[in-house]
């Protein structure tokens, strides 16, 4: 490892630093230019992971650490705690890091220190991953490398210690990476990921490993961007803020494929999350997911979704948040296959505060829509737009409007001039809450307003879309 630090020093300072680096047998490079560069990776998993971790340990605030071409092994978690600065690879496919198993037999969790205490299992908290960034400082940039995840690669438990059986916690659901990079509590800082690249292994555990890709816990305020990146084979969620507040989160110009969700934002208040731009292929789960999320603002538009289940879900639940959020989902295109749970748009919104979409100019093709999902599926939605999308596939209905649970009343919204033409009212299938399983469903036309749906205004696309009305006040305009 080469370390460069802006120093200033006298010729007579500068030679006793000399000779007494030499006593010891360490020499280091300084000048001016503020960069700590890592050395060629020589493929031991010890030596690659002294090498990062010893120029992570030696940077000081505001320096870029350097990776060499090659492809680096390592055997445990790199750990920085109070990073300030950047780390750049020579590029997405010139720089692997790869975590391999080490002297131990696994790839190892590494300490916490700013989480100690905060999980129920432990008092002290071990995660696994390949970079863990605790309260960063300022500006965390990491740009131009890949991190890979072998399938060989035995991974040791995360999240907590469990010094008897290290693989205890994850019996059952297989062991897994944590998270490929974490940040927590960062306050104020902004972080990027520019031309990353994640992959994973798909299908380990019920959700694949890394279980996260690049995650943010408790975290307050600062913008945060994923652009021109590439994350592959992740687990629950490829990129997203948990439990955080105040921030701004952009995800632009990158893919997401297979793995689960591709962005979530889950249990937080106060943010402004917008994703354009974005390719999410093969997902097992909505691309883009909004979970609990409360006094924020989420715009979803130009996104591609190909092969996943589902395009844009979100969920609130009874009594949280407490104060309802602002969605705008528009110019995304949905190419569903056949046979899943979920619409391609759908929103659960079950909360006692509502919160208000705007879904515009998408375009939706589900092969065969299971009711009550179809192309666009509203529960407990309340003061929103539906309107100008494209809906075309086979099924019961496309659009869904207040069909599952009769106690929670989709109301007061405006949906208009959807273009339904090519979808075709077919015979097909229910899943029924209650049992899980599917029943036969008659057609119910393209727009279904189901018993809890009232007071809503339904503008009919053209002459040739049909409707059934079981709700209460509604008002259909059908085109002469």
């Amino acid at each position: 490892m080469k370390i460069r630090r802006e120093k200033s020093l006298a010729i007579f300072v500068g030679t006793c630093m000399i000779l007494t680096l030499c006593m010891v047998g360490f020499v280091t490079t300084a000048d001016a230019s503020g960069y700590v560069y890592v050395d060629a990776p020589t493929g031991d998993p010890v030596l690659d992971y002294e090498a990062i971790q010893g120029a992570l340990d030696a940077m000081s605030p505001g320096d870029t650490v350097v990776l060499a071409p090659g492809e680096y092994s390592i055997y445990k978690t790199l750990v920085k705690v109070g990073f300030h600065g950047s780390i750049v690879g020579a590029g997405m496919d010139d720089t692997v890091i790869k975590a391999v198993d080490g002297p131990s037999g696994y790839f190892e969790a590494s300490h916490n220190p700013v989480m100690d205490g905060t999980s129920a299992e432990g008092s002290e908290d071990y995660y696994t991953s390949f970079f863990l960034f605790g309260s960063p400082q300022k500006k965390l940039a990491v740009s131009d490398l890949s991190l890979y995840l072998d399938e060989e690669t035995f991974v040791e438990m995360s999240y907590t210690t469990f010094p008897e059986d290290p693989t205890f916690y994850w019996t059952g659901v297989g062991e897994k990476m944590w998270s490929a990079i974490e940040i927590v509590f960062a306050q104020g800082c902004d972080t990027s990921f520019d031309n990353v690249r994640v992959t994973g292994v798909p299908g380990l555990g019920w959700a694949g490993s890394p279980r996260n890709g690049i995650s943010f816990w408790h975290c307050d305020g600062g913008k945060h961007t994923l652009s021109n990146s590439i994350l592959e084979n992740i687990g629950s969620f490829s990129y997203g803020p948990y439990l955080c507040t105040n921030g701004k989160y952009v995800v632009k110009s990158s893919q997401f494929i297979n793995g689960q969700r591709g962005v979530q934002a889950f249990n937080s208040q106060g943010l402004n999350v917008r994703v354009s731009d974005s390719t999410f292929t093969g997902l097992a789960f909505p691309g883009v997911v909004s979970m609990y999320l409360g006094s924020s603002h989420m715009t979803v538009t130009r996104n591609t979704f190909v092969d996943c289940v589902g395009g844009f879900w979100a969920l609130t639940w009874p009594g949280y948040p407490t104060v309802g959020s602002n969605y705008i989902v528009s110019q995304n295109t949905v190419d569903m296959p056949a046979w899943f749970d979920f619409a391609g748009l759908e929103v659960w919104d079950q909360s006692d505060v509502k919160s208000h979409f705007v879904m515009v100019q998408n375009t939706i093709h589900h092969e065969f829509m299971i009711a009550p999902y179809g192309g666009i599926s509203l529960n407990g939605v309340c003061d929103s737009v539906i309107a100008n999308n494209e809906i075309t596939g086979f099924g019961p209905a496309a659009i869904f409007v207040g069909t599952w649970n009769p106690d929670l009343d989709t109301t007061g919204n405006t949906i208009i001039n959807n273009d339904v033409q090519g979808f075709s009212v077919i015979d097909g299938v229910w899943h029924d809450f209650e049992t899980g399983l599917l029943v036969p469903a008659v057609p119910y036309g393209h727009i279904y307003l189901g018993s809890a749906s009232s007071y809503n205004i339904v503008v009919l696309g053209s002459s040739t879309d049909t409707y059934l009305d079981m709700g209460d006040f509604n008002l259909v305009v059908e085109r002469g």
